[in-house]
């Protein structure tokens, strides 16, 4: 009985670390989309995997989209994630989030988020930025912040307007919340041959931390980003707590 357990577990572990794998590679990913047409910028879906093996959700990050705030052009930048498959019946929890950034200087002006838990209701919060005066306000109390300051969407696009190939290391403001953050970024550049044709890709590996020297406060961060079709983010690992959860490109409507 033991030694069946023992080949059971053996058995199970193997299987977590094919598919964790799979599910972070890179050359696979990018065959795989292949699959369905050309790779190109619109609207990205990830699957949600918990250490890399384990499916429990789906996340939808938009095109871009020109708009006007306050009569500044703005891109309005949208993401959407929730869980989904058998972890959904179980527990259920979905997140909307919003940017808002000026078209000029690519900060953003406005981050709204939404998040919702069964059992738990709804939680809905709205971050305002003056980038000139260094202020942020969320419920009518603002903080001081380090301009340029960016929420998680907006730092995303920032780095994807990056020449990342001119790049070796980077750091920017983060605080969407209450707390100023920092997130230092090292990029390091591969090429990868799939199926015969090369493909230039981009490795930005950042560590978040709190300005204020906190050491219970810091988190870890892995994007892989395709560098021939406008930096598209194929791969995002995150790791905080001692819980990894990693997002999967794996459809580009």
């Amino acid at each position: 009985m033991i030694k069946k357990i023992a080949i059971l577990i053996l058995g199970c572990a193997t299987a977590a670390v094919l598919i964790a794998n799979y599910n972070h590679n890179p050359a696979g990913i990018i065959a795989d989309l292949e699959k369905h047409g050309d790779i190109r910028p619109g609207t990205l879906r990830y699957r949600l995997n918990l250490f890399g093996f384990l499916p429990f959700g789906e996340a939808t990050l938009a095109l871009p989209r020109e708009e006007e705030l306050d009569g500044v052009r703005v891109y309005h930048l949208s993401a959407v994630a929730g869980t989904a498959g058998i972890i959904s019946r179980v527990f259920r929890g979905d997140c909307a989030f919003d940017s808002y950034v000026d078209a000029g200087s690519f900060s953003p002006l406005l981050f709204k988020q939404k998040i919702t838990v069964t059992g738990k209701g709804e939680v809905n919060k709205e971050a305002s930025y003056d980038q000139k005066e260094g202020v942020m306000s969320i419920a009518g109390t603002k903080r001081t912040i380090f301009p340029p300051t960016y929420d998680p969407l907006s730092a995303v696009l920032y780095i994807r307007r990056m020449d990342l190939e001119k790049q070796k290391g980077f750091q920017l403001n983060i605080n969407s919340n209450q707390k100023n953050y920092v997130l230092n970024c090292a990029a390091v550049h591969k090429n990868l041959s799939v199926r015969g044709e090369r493909h230039g890709i981009t490795m930005v590996r950042g560590y978040i931390s709190r300005r204020d020297k906190n050491p219970y406060h810091k988190s870890r961060i892995e994007v892989v980003l395709l560098e021939d079709a406008d930096n598209i983010p194929l791969l995002i690992k995150a790791f905080a707590g001692g819980i990894m959860v990693s997002a999967r490109l794996v459809e580009i409507k």
